[in-house]
């Protein structure tokens, strides 16, 4: 039996099988192990998942932003032991121990957006006041003393975006695309803009035990700022290939990226014995970055020592 067909009866035999919804796409080298889709893009619509399909990736835009923050600190452009409001004066609010570090680690201290309670209402609120998403981020009181623990915080990417658009002067999906997605023909990824219609794109759904539901918006969706992407299983695999052979991150770069600076402890279940690095998650032999928001999943897994990428977009969040 070959190594496509272990691995497609892994997934034939899984016992939620009935629940994948998506794209996956194994790789080893230049060799495609597997590459299969489950599933409907729009069960409202009856149109199915293909390997083209393109996903909302939410979180897993995190890799993105750490990538290009990396480059500008390579390019002398940032520096990792400043203070944000060094490169953006707004930020002038945050305490002042924070560093560049602290917010690419997680470890500055500054809570996450989305554990806020009432998100969509206080979002609703902001852009009926005319408020921007940057002023509410940095007026978040903090959690701990920057540097002394863990804690996920997507607020923290999100100024690290801005202040990316502002060190280059370019909105944060135009720079990415030019550093990254041309340069690597990733033609099936960008900035997610759930109002406006982008052919391929898959329906964010959640199948209960009633059937299916469409899920809602991503709490920030209609706030100005910088967005979560989209793309595809063939989109993400280049870009694992890209960190492999160096077209990411020179090696300086991607050891700064994969240096593991703080343990997760018990954060959201996952295994205590993960690491952190910059917008990765790193375990003994691999590592992996994954999102998940309304009706979306995504994850990609690297095993370096065998130059293996994996990876799942679904649109049924219970995946």
């Amino acid at each position: 039996m070959s190594t496509a067909q272990q691995l497609g009866a892994v997934l034939d035999a899984y016992p939620e099988r009935a629940e994948l919804c998506g794209a996956i796409r194994i790789s080893r080298g230049a060799e495609v192990l597997l590459e299969r889709a489950y599933g409907q893009a729009s069960v409202q619509f009856g149109v199915d998942n293909s390997p083209n399909t393109r996903f909302h990736i939410a979180s897993a835009t995190k890799m993105f932003i750490s990538a290009a923050i990396v480059r500008l600190i390579g390019e002398g452009r940032i520096s990792l032991q400043a203070h944000p409001s060094d490169y953006l004066p707004v930020l002038a609010a945050i305490d002042r121990r924070t560093t560049i570090h602290h917010l690419l680690s997680h470890t500055s201290g500054l809570p996450d957006v989305y554990d806020q309670p009432n998100l969509k209402v206080e979002m609703a609120r902001l852009m009926k006041d005319g408020g921007r998403l940057i002023d509410y981020l940095t007026a978040l009181p903090p959690m701990f003393d920057p540097g002394t623990r863990w804690s996920y915080s997507s607020t923290g990417y999100l100024l690290l975006a801005c202040l990316a658009e502002q060190v280059t002067a370019q909105p944060f999906d135009a720079l990415i695309g030019e550093m990254f997605l041309r340069p690597l023909g990733m033609n099936d990824t960008g900035a997610d803009d759930p109002f406006r219609i982008n052919p391929g794109r898959a329906n964010g759904q959640i199948r209960r035990k009633d059937g299916w539901w469409n899920a809602r918006n991503d709490a920030l969706a209609e706030v100005d700022g910088p967005k979560e992407f989209y793309s595809t299983v063939a989109d993400l695999d280049r870009w694992g290939k890209g960190i492999f052979d160096g077209q990411v991150l020179n090696e300086a770069g991607l050891e700064m990226t994969f240096s593991p600076y703080a343990e997760i402890g018990a954060w959201g279940g996952l295994d205590p014995s993960l690491r952190y690095g910059y917008g990765w998650f790193l375990g003994t032999d691999h590592r992996w970055i994954g999102g998940m928001t309304g009706g979306f999943r995504s994850a990609l897994w690297q095993f370096p020592a065998e130059r293996v990428n994996v990876a799942m977009l679904w649109n049924n969040e219970r995946v």
